[in-house]
């Protein structure tokens, strides 16, 4: 798998000493577009996401969502979802750049622990694949808006493995969790999903 995952790939430079990136002279670009910027060469891209679905062929139901607040560029989103992925989106302007770079509701995955209610509404009324739930009053919001849409939401629950990290005491001084629920609170946020009528875990 490594092999398949780590390109061997290294900078090049033309005759004159110029860094050359997919064939363009990163001189000349700097020239002529006002500096910093980013360049994404869209064949490296391609190449790259067929490495990586390469990497896991044979794996049934392997999916992959691109976390959109990563960039949100609108041609490096169309580029992803022509090559078939699919979108993580945290809020309305995730979900609002992957609508217009043309991904499907049932491509979409809502994942964050600060949705507000007018976001999840969004979610709901479009159909999404899956919404990731954070907390209780979240699950109970969504079947609420469920209800109200007159359809079944399917949701995740996020948890918290409780993977101990000798950094966080020393990035974090009040940490307990960062996302989702700690895994000894699941029984009674699953039995709360039971009652809940219009999601589906």
């Amino acid at each position: 798998m490594e092999d398949k995952l780590f390109s061997t790939d290294r900078a090049e430079t033309n005759p004159a000493g110029h860094l050359i990136f997919d064939g363009l002279d990163l001189s000349r670009l700097a020239q002529q577009y006002e500096t910093p910027f980013f360049l994404i060469s869209e064949n490296i891209l391609r190449a790259n996401y067929q490495r990586f679905m390469a990497a896991f062929e044979g794996l049934a139901g392997f999916r992959v969502y691109y976390s959109v607040k990563t960039n949100f560029e609108s041609r490096l989103l169309q580029c992803l979802r022509d090559l078939g992925s699919g979108v993580e989106v945290s809020g309305a302007l995730d979900l609002l750049a992957s609508r217009r770079a043309g991904f499907q509701p049932e491509k979409i995955v809502f994942d964050g622990p600060c949705k507000s209610e007018e976001d999840l509404r969004q979610a709901v009324n479009l159909g999404i694949h899956l919404i990731n739930v954070e907390s209780e009053p979240e699950l109970q919001m969504i079947d609420r808006l469920g209800r109200e849409k007159g359809r079944v939401v399917p949701v995740g629950v996020r948890i918290d493995p409780v993977v101990k990290n000798p950094y966080y005491g020393k990035l974090i001084s009040t940490y307990k969790q960062k996302f989702g629920f700690p895994v000894n609170r699941c029984d009674s946020v699953f039995e709360l999903a039971k009652k809940c009528k219009n999601i589906k875990v």
